[in-house]
């Protein structure tokens, strides 16, 4: 499945009625606390910013290459902070 399937499948932020767009240019710190109290899921986050990653790096080339187990490892922090 391509990236793009995946983060368009995703209903983004529900919570707080915000879209990928409002989340990726809060401070890190701010996005920090929103998952720290499980107001978004790490899983939200990183496909917010892998989204804007596929959208504008074919103008920009900024990116070398982009890691595949980043969505893995976002679920995998969402879990341990259910726990």
């Amino acid at each position: 499945m391509r990236l793009s399937a995946q983060v368009t499948s995703l209903k983004f932020l529900r919570w707080f009625n915000m879209n990928s767009q409002d989340l990726i240019f809060k401070p890190m710190t701010e996005i920090r606390d929103l998952i720290a109290s499980k107001e978004v899921k790490a899983e939200e986050v990183t496909r917010a910013f892998l989204a804007q990653t596929e959208k504008w790096n074919g103008k920009l080339n900024a990116y070398i290459s982009i890691n595949e187990k980043a969505l893995a490892c976002a679920k995998e922090v969402d879990q341990k902070g259910s726990k």
